[in-house]
């Protein structure tokens, strides 16, 4: 049996705490969020939001393209605009003195007098201080006269205006604040860098990393543990739209954003957002739930080897999840950190994992390892015969224990050394579907489960180094076609792996010290 060691966090946890007190972190943020502000109003107009509107007096030529651009909002916009007409309140018609008015008019033969226009090759950048430059030409106005034409573009422009510098009114609001705050922090900093090393030992260096990034960066910690499992990363227009959602407490919507990045669903990512909070106290009450025993996370906790005595095969009593009578459960692996525990404990020699699926159809999505178990046994085998289920929403669930052999590829004696693992596919159409067979086809297999499958093999791999990973059309007699797919080609295209030996459905599966000999060999 593995038992996850625990830990105190309580010298930590009053450390930390000890950030709110040390530190005016509000009057940072008000400083930056007005700097912010200012800077955004001296970039910002209305020109942009479509091309060929009109905002006063000034043609948009370009558009900005941009989904989160609203209407009748303002937009940063390095396009072009042109200048139309009079702007609000300015009028840059003007008559011309009268002698070369009179000379105008002796050569042009008109009689009525004669004004000039608004030139139609002015173009500016609509960005305000270039539309107040070129009005100030045109026009010949002071800027303060030209405020009513600049607050029909640009409302916020007087505030952009107010000030030749937004670089200098930030500096002028961080000299205004408590002396000594930059020195505070640098010094509450160096207490719990001290203070870390103090009370931990060796050994814990990743989760001390966990919790310094949750206490600096609580949302981006969050968005880094919910998709660590996949591998991708998170655009950073993502994570800022998800921080104004978590801010306006739009769980919701930040999960649907989110969930393109991570194997958990919507809802479980919505349950896991809705518990982030930005300040450095309360996070820290949160970390100490999370890390109390380190390597659990919320979901329930899994002991390897606990059910080892409850399985009896074909007579095995299946516990109910509401029950709390004795009984065997299909647990969920819930962290690929359990996954990776549960096969480096292990007693079972290891070598191989033989991929498989359950022959079931693409609308039944609910099929589980407690199903397949009732077919096995009904069947006359002894239970269920694979050690983990992969569902059709990419969930991995717990078959028959791992240190017990298998009962899935039993020709050529490949239960042996191996992990069975299978797919709920097989049949790439709807149950009931005439000649069904012509249906078989990996296609069945979602996208959830390939990317359940390749977290799998990538543990896998990891704790059994020299590991082969076979389909079970390599290992069996029958003419079989499970999985569905190039097996060889697929580790070698995912993982840059091979196998020491190329099966072809007559071969004796490899013990370790074979397997050795054979790497040797390769």
């Amino acid at each position: 049996m593995f038992t996850i060691p625990r830990i105190s966090l309580k010298n930590l946890n009053e450390t930390v705490k000890s950030l709110d007190k040390i530190n005016n972190f509000d009057v940072i943020e008000k400083a930056a969020t007005s700097a912010q502000e200012k800077f955004t109003a001296s970039q910002s107009t209305k020109l942009g939001l479509a091309a060929g509107k009109i905002e006063g007096g000034w043609k948009a030529l370009t558009q900005e393209i941009d989904d989160l651009v609203e209407e009748n909002t303002v937009v940063i916009n390095k396009g072009i605009a042109l200048l139309e007409e009079n702007p609000q309140g300015v009028n840059l018609i003007k008559e011309f003195a009268s002698g070369s008015s009179d000379d105008l008019k002796a050569i042009t033969g008109l009689v009525e007098d004669i004004k000039t226009g608004i030139n139609s090759n002015v173009l500016s950048i609509p960005t305000p201080e270039a539309v107040a430059s070129a009005l100030q030409q045109q026009s010949g106005l002071a800027l303060d006269k030209l405020s009513s034409a600049m607050e029909s573009i640009a409302p916020n422009v007087t505030k952009a205006l107010s000030s030749s510098s937004v670089i200098s009114q930030f500096e002028e609001i961080v000299d205004g604040l408590p002396s000594g705050i930059f020195k505070d922090l640098e010094t509450s900093t160096n207490t719990i860098t001290s203070g870390l090393n103090e009370f931990l030992d060796q050994g814990f260096n990743q989760s001390i990393k966990d919790i310094i990034g949750a206490t600096i960066d609580p949302i981006g910690y969050a968005i880094g543990q919910l998709t660590q499992d996949t591998g991708l990363i998170v655009p950073n227009d993502i994570k800022k739209q998800m921080s104004t959602l978590l801010d306006k407490k739009d769980y919701l919507t930040a999960a649907n954003l989110l969930s393109g990045y991570s194997n958990l669903t919507a809802i479980d990512i919505e349950t896991e957002l809705s518990k982030v909070d930005t300040s450095a106290g309360s996070l820290v009450d949160q970390l100490n739930s999370v890390y109390a025993d380190l390597g659990i996370s919320t979901a329930p906790v899994f002991t390897i080897g606990l059910q080892n005595g409850e399985w009896q095969g074909a007579s095995t009593v299946i516990k109910s999840p509401a029950s709390n009578k004795k009984g065997y459960s299909f647990s969920i692996v819930s962290s690929l950190d359990e996954l990776e525990a549960e096969f480096a404990n292990c007693t079972r020699e290891i070598t191989e994992t033989v991929i498989h699926w359950t022959g079931n159809f693409i609308d039944q999505p609910h099929i589980g390892a407690e199903d397949i178990h009732k077919w096995h046994t009904g069947e006359g085998f002894s239970g269920l015969g694979y050690h983990y289920i992969i569902k059709r929403d990419g969930t991995i669930q717990r078959g028959r224990p791992l240190n017990i052999e298998g009962a899935h590829a039993n020709d050529f004696g490949h239960n042996q050394y191996s992990i069975g693992i299978a797919h709920v596919a097989g049949y790439n159409c709807l149950s009931g579907t005439e000649n069904p067979d012509s249906f078989l086809s990996s296609e069945s297999i979602t996208v959830a489960q390939m990317k359940a499958q390749k977290d799998f093999l990538r543990v896998f791999y990891k704790v059994f180094q020299m590991g082969q990973v076979l389909g079970h059309n390599q290992c069996t007699k029958n003419d079989d076609i499970d999985p569905g797919f190039d097996v060889d080609a697929y580790i070698l295209n995912t993982f840059n792996k091979s196998n020491a030996l190329q099966y072809n459905n007559n071969l004796r599966p490899l013990s370790r010290s074979q397997l050795i000999i054979a790497r040797q060999n390769q």
